[in-house]
């Protein structure tokens, strides 16, 4: 018998368990791909009951319910933190990508590392540099 696929609202209502591992692994993958050293994800749902008694009343009830993530990557001595409370696969990617991005990283594996390349200034030439020549200045 082959295993279904979790849909997004059976991962969200069901516990953080090996159905989420498809997801979790693509990212980390995704992550070193992009040039990171290591990808870390935080799970976490938290159920909170706040209760007030005042002179033996009980005056206020808050529940409170929160499901969310947390990304953090490391390059070298640094690391970039994103978090969010989107465990959609694309809001997951989403907070990959920032936190990546902290870092000067790219989740496409095309991206430049700017504090690595010192020849880069915002993903262009900088400008103290020589203005190129010949075949390279035409095809600017």
């Amino acid at each position: 018998m082959i295993a279904s696929v979790p849909s997004h609202a059976e991962l969200l209502l069901g516990p953080f368990d090996q159905r989420w591992s498809p997801r979790l692994e693509a990212l980390l993958a995704l992550g070193k791909a992009a040039g990171a050293d290591l990808v870390e994800i935080f799970l976490e749902r938290t159920d909170h009951l706040g209760v007030l008694a005042e002179q033996d009343t009980i005056t206020s009830v808050t529940p409170a319910f929160g499901m969310g993530a947390g990304i953090r990557v490391f390059r070298d001595q640094r690391d970039g933190f994103v978090s969010t409370n989107d465990l959609s696969e694309a809001g997951l990617t989403t907070a990959l990508t920032q936190a990546l991005g902290m870092l000067g990283l790219d989740v496409s594996g095309a991206g430049h590392d700017h504090e690595r390349d010192p020849r880069l200034w915002h993903g262009r030439r900088h400008p103290s540099l020589p203005r190129p020549t010949g075949w390279l200045r035409q095809h600017q």
